[in-house]
């Protein structure tokens, strides 16, 4: 017994030395309180997340300190001060540990969304702490995620209205005897708009949860795979075959073909849809010029082409570039070009001007030629 004041200052040190590597290394922000409510001490990542420092708030009453966070804040989303949370802590039925939150958003060049909550033992008079966690990445999913429903919804309206209304037509008394080919027809031509956005939502929402390792990698020559994927992707009607000007030089990736062929239709797809019907699309293969690791594959067309607002828009759900709103189509097939580019670990280069057409290639990363095996036969 007589060991035991020794021990417990030991014991009280080691701790506070642990909390203060857990203060330091956390990417959580702490606040701590005393009895009185006043700030103690924070962390490192609190004033990384709120521009505030350890002099600015270390002293301050708790309401003090809410008015000095909540002048950081957005106004629309402020802090409800450290009293709200302890009173929604309060209301909480009591289990071990008694928690509120608030979602706060901190101004500044870029808002960043901070979730902020309270940590106090249920039925104790323990000094309450808060801490904070950044979910600005959370929240800007979410609401890309919003947007990407709402715009599909959109998209979805316009030809199940269409297919509605000539359907209720056909059903009218007057139309019954009427020949109706022109009805069935557009009936038939939305029905096959609402199955393309379709397949293409489930398509894009499908490759953005892919991972590098869920793909099905090879080292590819990519003169020969050129080809056979050009093939692949039929041409329309009354266009002719995309014109292919690849070096004489092998050109090797590693890429995940099937992946990389879907890619391609997209954006051959996209020369034709955006061209007319008597200038030719080109595919070409080469060498960056400066850059030895670097592999492009380049569809050009002759077409509407886009302007420097529109080329910044590429890539995103539901945008059409260069598009009057004359050309139908769901605006998904970049989207996918784009995952699946980043998928490669490569990325998207756009050359357009309107009415000049558009170049877009996909420059992925060089991989070496596999080396030559040769047999030699043992001679007796």
């Amino acid at each position: 017994m007589k060991n035991t004041p020794a021990k417990e200052p030991a014991a009280a040190l080691t701790r506070s030395a642990h909390l203060e590597a857990v203060f330091a290394l956390s990417p959580f922000g702490f606040v701590v309180f005393d009895a009185n409510h006043c700030v103690i001490d924070v962390s490192g990542a609190f004033t990384h997340m709120t521009g505030l420092t350890a002099a600015d708030v270390v002293g301050l009453h708790d309401r003090e300190f809410s008015q000095r966070l909540s002048a950081r804040c957005v106004a629309q989303h402020s802090f409800c001060g450290l009293g709200n949370l302890l009173q929604q802590a309060a209301a909480v039925p009591p289990p071990d540990t008694a928690t509120a939150t608030d979602h706060i958003e901190i101004a500044g060049g870029v808002v960043r969304s901070i979730e902020i909550g309270l940590c106090a033992p249920a039925g104790s008079a323990a000094p309450p702490v808060l801490y904070l966690r950044d979910i600005t990445r959370r929240i800007e999913a979410e609401r890309a995620e919003s947007l990407l429903l709402s715009s599909a919804a959109h998209a979805l309206r316009t030809p199940m209205t269409s297919i509605f209304g000539y359907s209720e037509l056909m059903s009218m008394p007057v139309f019954a005897d009427a020949p109706q080919p022109d009805m069935t027809a557009v009936i038939y031509h939305n029905a096959a708009l609402m199955r393309t956005l379709i397949n293409d939502y489930f398509d894009l929402a499908r490759i953005r949860l892919l991972r590098r390792k869920d793909l099905p990698w090879a080292d590819v020559q990519l003169q020969a795979w050129l080809g056979a994927s050009a093939c692949v992707n039929k041409t329309p009607t009354g266009r002719e075959a995309p014109r292919i000007d690849m070096p004489s030089r092998p050109l090797w990736a590693n890429v995940s073909g099937v992946h990389l062929e879907q890619a391609l239709g997209h954006l051959l797809a996209n020369a034709w849809k955006f061209s007319r019907a008597d200038t030719p699309v080109h595919i070409a293969l080469r060498q960056h010029p400066s850059r030895e690791n670097e592999i492009g594959i380049s569809i050009t067309d002759h077409g509407v082409g886009m302007t420097a607002a529109q080329i910044a828009s590429v890539g995103h759900p539901f945008f059409l570039g260069g598009a009057d709103g004359d050309i139908e189509g769901c605006g998904l097939g970049m989207s996918m070009v784009n995952s699946i580019v980043r998928l490669h670990r490569g990325r998207l280069e756009i050359t357009s001007s309107a009415g000049a057409g558009s170049e877009i290639t996909v420059w992925l990363p060089a991989a070496a030629a596999p080396a030559t095996t040769t047999t030699t036969t043992a001679q007796d």
